[in-house]
Formats: C-alpha cells, structure tokens, sequence
C-alpha cells in the first residue's frame, strides 16, 4: 500500500523569532511603546507599565482595555506579519488603531526569557484566558512548528473587568539607567503632551526615575513661548499658515502659494497634517519679568525640544529624539541663526491621521520609510519652516531701513545746527573749522568701513561656526556607530569563521578608525570652541592650552604621520582671557601647518615653543618644515586671501585680530630654522 505524500510547505527556523524581533527592534523603549500601543488599540483608558530594572527583574504592562478572545490570541496576537486591524474602522472610543505588524510586539516579548500573557476580553469578563512563552524552548527546536503553545481557559476572579496584562520576566539585558530614561522620555512624549489629546488615553509609569521628568513635561512652558507657527494641508494638498505672537494674535499669515513661491500650483502629496511650533528666544532679558526662569526652560528643551510625529494620535520613534533632527533644523539655523527654529530653542509636532495608510513603518520599525507621502510631509513643514524665517527676515530688513531713515533724519538736523552755528562766525573761522570737519569726515568714514568689513568678517565666521556646531553635534552618534560597528568587524569574522582577519581587511578596519578618530576630533574641537564655558574670561595658562590643543589634534596627527614637538617654558604663564580664544588661535596656527604639509608624503614636523624673557610677556612660536611662505608677508593676514582651493582665508585673520585684542602682536617669518614658515605672537601675561 503506497504511503501518503506530505505535501511540502514553508517553514521557519527559530532563529527567525530573533531576527525578526531582536535584531530588527533593539531598543527597549521603543520595544516598550509597542506594547503600549496595544493597550490604545484595545481602547484602554488607563495603561500601567511596573519595571524592575534588576538584574533578573521584569516589566509588566496592564492595561483596561477591550481584551481578548482566544481567537483573537491565536488569529492576532500571535501572528506576525500581518495586522487584524483596520486604519480606515474607528474604534469603540474613537480612535484610529496604529496597526502594527506585530514585529515590535515580538521585539517586546523577546525581552524576557518568559512571557505570561493574561486577557479578559470586553465581551466575558468573567473568562480568563492564559498563555504562557518559555522562549528557551524555541531556541532548543529546530523550527518554530514544533513549539507548541497552550491557552488556558478559566474564570476571572471577582469583580471580573476587561482588560490584559503582560509580564516579561527573567529579563535577558538589565535595563541601565540610560535605557529607563529612553523609557521615561519616549513614554511622556508617546500620548500628545501638548495638552489638548482628546483620546484620553492615561499610560502610567511606575520608576523612580519618572517622577522628576514627568514634572518637567507636565510644567509646560508653551506660555513662555516668543511665537507660534501654525501650518495645516488640508487632504488635497493645499496648506497655509500663520505666525502667531505670546497673545495668539496672528503677526504673518501665508497662502498656498506664498509657503511655496518655486511651484505654487503644486499640491502637497500627503494626508491631512497640522504642524504647530512654539519659538522661544532664550536670553535672561526675554525671561526677567516671568515666573518661569532661563534655564528651566532651557531644561525642558532639552529633553522635550525639536519637532514631534503623531500619526493617529500616538507619537512615532525616533522623530523628536534626541539628535534626530529628521527636518534639518539646526543645518537651516546655520544661514539665519537668530531667525531660524532649532531644537534647542523650540519644541513641536505634526499630526496626522492618515486613514489611508499611506504611511508605513520601516522593517525595522525605526521610523516611517522615507516613500513620497512622507517627503511631502516633510517638505510641507520645512516649507513652513523657510515661510516664517523669510518673514522674519522681511520684518527685521523693514526694521532696520527705518532706523537707518531715522538715523539720516538726525543727521540731517544735526548737520544744519552746525552750518548754522558755522555761519554765525566770522568768515576766516568758518574756513579753517569747515576744514577740520571735512577731514573729521573721512576719518568717521575710514572707521565705518573698517567696521562694516570686521563686521561682515565676524558674521561669516559666526554663520560658518554654528553650521560646523551643528555638523559636529549631529553627525557625533552617527560617527560613534561607525566606530563601534567596526569593531564587531573583528569578533564576528572570528564567530562565523573560526579563523584571525585576513591582514588586509585588518588594515581597512584599522584605516577606518583612524578615520572615525580624525571625524571625532573635529566635531570634539568645534563643540569645545563653541562652549559657554571656554568662552567665559578667566585665568588662561598658555603651556596648558598648548597641550591641551595638542591632545585634541593628536588622532590627526597620527592619521596624516605628523611629528609634534613642544619645547615649553618651564615657567607657568598666564593671562586674563578665554580658553576658546586662544585655543582658537593655536589649532588656526596648527591647521595651516596641516594644509601645507598635503601631499607632502611624510616626514613633517610642527613644533611649538613658549618662552618668557622677563619683561612681562610671554613669545609664542609655531613652526614647521613645509615649503614656508611666497610672496607678501602682508598679504597672508588680510581675510579672504589663501592658497589653497578650499582653504577660507581667514585663519591667520583671526590669530592676528585676537592676539592685537589680548594687546599682543603677532609676525610672520617666511623661512625659518625648520625649513618652513613660523608665526610668532607675543602676548602680556599677569605672572608666571
């Protein structure tokens, strides 16, 4: 008798459970929020999360929702893939489900060793259902159909409540205090904090670390805000927008096509969205007649600030994290610093409900994939974004044209009370001090052009400090995975291979961190130069500040095979200054050097020396073995002027300004005992 054929299927490993919710979904805030989120789907009105963040411990989410039939445990709850739930179905409380996938569900789960899930769905309260997850059973089998799973039926116990509770326990990672809060945060921000949800929907989170950010984020300090913006496209794509003052009274108002003047026929892409922004200007004059102070408003943008994504009423990771600034901000900022939002000085959101489901999570569930419905929504507000600065800029031009009006009035009156004054004396007087007065002219004309020049110079370097603040404060954890990532290279050739790294993908991996080294460097540098601390006046040691700006360029150095050699003073000198002003001064003297020494091949060397002769200075000489220096002396200290094609020019600009303003001098020596060039200042010092 021939035997029955078993007709061959898919099947799945068990390390799919891994992949797909570990590896796709590591962060267990975001792990957290997904479960959360179930408990909003169920139309729960209250969702209660206990974290034990010990070793061993547990988090368990109960919420009093809708619960589940045991159908719905084995239909829904455990199928991955797909969702039961429906964007376009409003829910019993009015809500509009997230329907998710179930991936960020399974990331949760996978959290702790075992899961207990326990549901009392809305329909029969008085029945229990029970499932318990031992997950070490999964990573015995080979596949996941032959784990089998049981739900257990059983009356509730009295007075019976819809609702589910989840607990994961004998947690896999302890939660560290970083982690909490991650979970803190992401838990305030994940029902609208801004005050006005009307799902009423209340999580509650239960850790010591919650109570002092939840007073932070319950403060609300929209109040204290300068402006407001307020932009909305409407489902056919068509948007305007509005600024609007402290009162709520409108300052600006812009059309369809006034937010996009390039296309404006053309029609936002994207499902009906609100974008509200609050503007604050953060200096103590904004804040000395309010109750709220300076640096509590400063805290809360710090944890709270930048621009939020609700999609259906719940908040989507990671928009608004910190150092996702996912509409470019802080690069805007960098054109019209004080005229542009940035995200530490606003907090916003962008709502919107989508009932066609034209967003969709990525696989990773990080976020929104970037398709065309989610460009256009970020194109909306960052052409929101450009509206309002233009508008502020408009106003501060009309501004300042009617005070330079108001100013040429003035000395329009002024000049005829002195050709008055000037008539009323005799002839040979009027002569002699009409000559004093024209030569008074072009003296006060010299003046303001130098100071229109220094001032134009200043606002460059000011504008091309913010932008490189912002690079390096943005792309530091993007660098910092860079670097962590290559070092698993390593490990994991040795893990799937069983063998050492091939000497030449160890050389690629070396280069590579010596690469993301240099790139930590800069962006260290810029945000130490940028620092309100180094920029406070106080006793400066000038030996110190050359180590210290050493030590800082030292991974460049051992990249681009520089030698660097100090030969200090053995005495301590100091001064009354700024670290950042002099650090500036000698990292622009060490830049040069690096500059001349490209394509050099090697063997360069910098050398730095301090040396106090008595007389209450202290010298300062930074020399090199490049090619020195060509052509005029003079000409290398004017701003703009420099040999190099991407080079800026004004380096050396800024060493002579800030040595003559610290009542020093500074000289250029074309060819000095190195071979190369030498800059030397001389600065006063207090003591040594």
């Amino acid at each position: 008798m021939p035997t029955a054929k078993t007709k061959p299927h898919f099947r799945f490993s068990t390390d799919i459970l891994k992949r797909l919710g570990e590896e796709l979904n590591p962060d267990p805030d975001q792990s957290i929020l997904e479960l959360i989120k179930n408990a909003y789907d169920a139309d729960a009105r209250k969702c209660l999360v206990l974290i034990d963040s010990k070793e061993g411990g547990s988090i368990k989410v109960v919420d009093n929702g809708d619960g589940m039939t045991e159908k719905d445990i084995k239909d829904s709850w455990l199928l991955v893939g797909k969702s039961s739930k429906n964007v376009r179905q409003i829910t019993r409380l009015g809500r509009s489900p997230a329907g998710n996938k179930g991936l960020g569900r399974l990331a949760a789960l996978r959290m702790g060793n075992d899961v207990n899930l326990v549901t009392r769905p809305r329909e029969h309260p008085e029945t229990q259902f029970t499932l318990k997850i031992d997950w070490s059973r999964f990573e015995k089998a080979r596949t996941v159909e032959n784990v089998g799973l049981t739900i257990t039926k059983k009356a509730s116990p009295s007075p019976a409540k819809p609702g589910t509770s989840i607990t994961l326990s004998n947690l896999k990672n302890p939660l560290s205090e970083a982690d909490i809060r991650k979970i803190v945060r992401g838990f305030l921000l994940l029902a609208d904090p801004f005050g006005d949800d009307p799902s009423g929907f209340k999580p509650i989170l239960r850790v010591p670390e919650f109570k002092k950010l939840e007073k932070l984020v319950r403060r609300r300090y929209f109040d204290d805000a300068e402006l407001r913006l307020v932009a909305e496209v409407d489902d056919q794509g068509h948007a305007i927008a509005s600024v609007l003052d402290w009162q709520d009274r409108v300052l600006y108002a812009a059309s369809h096509e006034e937010l996009r003047p390039k296309t404006p026929k053309k029609r936002y892409k994207t499902p009906a969205a609100r974008f509200d922004l609050w503007l604050f200007v953060l200096d103590a004059q904004h804040f000395s007649t309010r109750e709220s102070t300076l640096q509590e408003v400063r805290s809360w943008l710090k944890e709270f600030g930048g621009v939020h994504l609700y999609i259906r009423g719940l908040r989507i990771l990671p928009y608004g994290n910190p150092g996702n600034d996912w509409l470019d901000m802080n690069l805007s900022r960098g054109q019209n610093p004080e005229l542009r939002p940035g995200t530490n000085n606003s907090i916003g959101r962008i709502m919107t409900f989508d009932p066609d489901e034209r967003f969709f999570p990525k696989t990773d569930r990080a976020g929104i994939a970037e398709n065309e419905t989610f460009l256009e929504l970020k194109s909306f507000a960052t052409d929101a974004l450009s509206w309002m600065a233009r508008r502020r800029l408009d106003e501060r031009e009309s501004r300042l044209a009617k005070q330079r009006k108001e100013s040429e009035k003035e000395t329009r009156r002024h000049e005829e009370s002195v050709n008055k004054i000037i008539e009323d004396l005799p002839e040979e007087k009027q002569e002699t001090l009409r000559h004093q007065l024209e030569l008074l002219d072009r003296a006060k004309n010299r003046e303001s052009d130098l100071l229109r020049k220094q001032l134009q110079l200043y606002r460059l370097l000011g504008t091309a400090g913010i932008t490189a603040s912002v690079f390096a404060h943005d792309t530091k954890h993007a660098v910092d995975l860079i670097r962590r990532n290559t070092s698993m290279i390593g490990s994991l050739w040795k893990k799937h291979t069983k063998g050492d790294l091939p000497t030449d993908l160890e050389g690629c991996i070396t280069r590579i961190k010596n690469q993301t080294e240099a790139l930590q460097t800069f962006g260290g540098m810029t945000l130490n130069f940028v620092s309100r601390d180094k920029r406070r006046l106080g006793r400066v040691e000038m030996n110190q500040v050359i180590r210290d700006v050493v030590h800082m360029f030292d991974p460049l150095f051992r990249e681009r095979k520089v030698t660097i050699r100090t030969d200090l003073s053995d005495k301590n000198p100091f001064l009354r200054a700024s670290e950042a002003n002099l650090q500036s001064v000698i990292a622009n003297l060490i830049v040069n050097c690096l500059k001349v020494f490209e394509g050099s091949g090697g063997n360069s060397v910098i050398e730095i020396r301090t040396h106090v002769p008595g007389d209450g200075d202290v010298i300062v000489a930074v020399l090199d073995n490049g090619p020195g220096i060509s052509g005029n002396l003079r000409d290398i200290w004017l701003p703009g002027e420099t040999s190099y094609p991407d080079g800026t020019g004004l380096g050396l600009t800024i060493v002579r300004d800030t040595v003559t303003e610290l009542g020093g001098s500074v000289e250029a020596i074309a060819k000095a005992e190195l071979g190369g060039a030498a800059i030397i200042f001389q600065l006063p010092v207090l003591g040594d």
